[in-house]
């Protein structure tokens, strides 16, 4: 020992509590350890009752940790050429007695107990690390030298966590874990899977399977400690309308398992058909976990709705003209289902509709949307969806009828009242017409090609826009409709519209105005109106006087 270092290695050995003397002692590795590391023996001490986890950490580093149980104990060994000590903080003391059968020589000698230890010579020195009583964390400083100790720069650094003995083996709900995955494996965390749809557009809920589809529940029970449990029994049970296996396939609505890591495995009871249940976990018959599962069915029925009310005639598809899903018998929306048209439906005026894929949970705004072509300005077009499902039968959904029309060729505007009084909010109705006399598409914009030049223009005196109409403005059903708010000066006026885009002579198009007045809703009385009425009650005054005076001279 003479010719080493001045260094330190801690060497630690788990041993158990309820061995007698420190015989139990496998090995001690110091000897093959790097200078000033400390470093944590595991030989003979995995399954120890003094020990419920081995060392973790690196050696030599600040992070090595070990776990005891409160009724077990650790020998420690200091190696050092000179002066070396050991001190610790936490419930737990160190203990010299009955150690003389580990000393090499004579001349060394061992001091200390409780919180600090050291030696006096170049020589191994040996303690043993005792829990004082209930968990907590012991933390074992060693220093090389005196000096070191008295500048309390430590030169390595053990992390012992002391748990309750009582804890071992026995469930934990807060280190188990239970979640919701999305293929057969043992839970890892306590957060439940999320898949992308088949169609891969959108988010959907590990708890939701597709039609002929698996779910899977996966647990990992431990102690306190960290550690699985052995001996134990989980157990799974499914209310409603599903199966559950131990890690296979689904046969019964209970199930358990004496694994500490695995998953159960949750099908439907009728096949294609939608189920949905709640799946309970238990350990030893106490509940822990519980989800609810919602398997999909197969295609039942397909809704599609034309979303502009007119669709444009026109050669170039119509985008998101259509907007469809389809559903299971429950009502359940489903993911990845290809509608297609029924093209014995289309004609010279309809020519095509694109096919949809649905994808229920998609945030785009274009999902589960198709395209319309229609060619020519046209009534009553028909159109309707269908998919063939998993039991091989043909699904349509309902016929839907729509219109296709062409740009404005005309626009005319009124207001909702011809009088109005100050603060008023007053409606303009812009009604656009097809050359064919039919209202305009709803994808026709008051200025598509944004020209400054055929800006709307929509102004009258005492009428202040709520929202000015801009370029990108559009038509819905044929209309366009803004809102002013009116002013306080009284008289008659005129609002002018003007679509530049859109007036044309070929069709006698042009800017157009639409006459209003305001007035206050009580009127001003002139001076000439009080004189009149003064004049107008004395000549009533006169007649009753007249009158008075007839009566009189009758009664005499």
């Amino acid at each position: 020992m003479s010719n080493k270092t001045m260094k330190q290695r801690i060497a630690v050995v788990a041993v158990s509590a309820l061995t007698a003397g420190f015989l139990s002692v496998v090995s001690m590795p110091a000897a093959n350890a790097a200078d000033g590391d400390l470093t944590v023996s595991t030989t003979g001490a995995t399954g120890s009752s003094g020990i419920l986890v081995a060392r973790a950490g690196t050696v030599g580093s600040s992070d090595q940790t070990i776990t005891i149980s409160d009724n077990g104990q650790l020998t420690l060994t200091l190696d050092s050429s000179t002066t070396a000590s050991m001190d610790v903080s936490g419930p737990c003391i160190f203990r010299i007695s009955s150690l003389a059968s580990y000393v090499t020589t004579a001349t060394t000698t061992i001091s200390g107990s409780g919180k600090t230890v050291s030696n006096t010579a170049d020589e191994d020195t040996f303690a043993v690390l005792v829990p004082t009583g209930g968990a907590g964390t012991c933390v074992v400083n060693a220093f090389e030298t005196s000096t070191e100790k008295a500048a309390g720069t430590v030169e390595d650094k053990l992390v012992v966590t002391v748990s309750l003995a009582a804890t071992s083996n026995a469930f934990s709900a807060s280190k188990s874990e239970f979640s919701v995955e999305t293929s057969a494996q043992a839970a890892s965390d306590n957060i439940d899977a999320t898949y992308t749809g088949a169609s891969g557009a959108g988010t959907f809920a590990g708890t939701t399977v597709v039609n002929g589809g698996k779910g899977y529940f996966g647990f990992q029970v431990q102690d306190g400690n960290n550690v699985n449990l052995s001996g134990h029994v989980v157990g799974a049970n499914s209310t409603g309308t599903c199966l559950v296996g131990a890690a296979a396939a689904g046969t019964f609505n209970a199930a358990s398992s004496t694994s500490a890591a695995s998953y159960f495995q949750i099908s439907q009871s009728v096949a294609n058909a939608p189920a949905t249940c709640t799946v309970t976990l238990s350990v030893n018959g106490v509940t822990a976990a519980s989800r609810t599962f919602t398997i999909l069915g197969e295609l039942a029925s397909i809704k599609a709705t034309v979303l502009p009310a007119r669709v444009k005639a026109t050669s170039s598809a119509n985008a998101a003209a259509v907007f469809a899903m389809a559903y299971d018998s429950a009502g359940n929306e489903l993911d990845n289902v290809v509608l297609a048209p029924d093209t014995s439906l289309y004609n010279s005026n309809f020519t095509t509709l694109s096919s949809i894929t649905t994808s229920p949970k998609s945030s785009s705004a274009t999902a589960n949307s198709g395209n319309i072509t229609c060619i020519n300005k046209s009534k009553g077009n028909k159109l309707k969806m269908k998919s063939t499902n998993a039991s091989a039968v043909s699904i349509s959904s309902p016929e839907y009828t729509f219109d296709c029309a062409g740009d404005p060729a005309n626009y005319t505007a009124s207001l909702d009242k011809a009088s109005y009084v100050p603060g008023d909010i007053a409606t303009l109705t812009i009604t656009a017409k097809d050359s064919a006399g039919n209202l305009t598409n709803d994808y026709a914009a008051l200025n598509p090609g944004a020209t400054a030049a055929k800006a709307p223009s929509i102004a009258g005196s005492n009428m202040t826009a709520v929202k000015a109409a801009t370029d990108a403005d559009t038509f819905t059903n044929g209309v366009a409709t803004f809102k002013f708010i009116v002013g306080s000066t009284e008289g008659s006026y005129q609002l002018a519209v003007d679509l530049p885009t859109w007036n044309s002579a070929t069709y006698s198009q042009t800017a157009i105005t639409v006459p209003y007045t305001i007035k206050a809703s009580s009127a001003t009385v002139s001076n000439a109106d009080v004189l009149k009425s003064i004049v107008s009650l004395i000549a009533s005054i006169n007649k009753q006087i007249q009158a008075l005076q007839k009566l009189i001279l009758a009664r005499r």
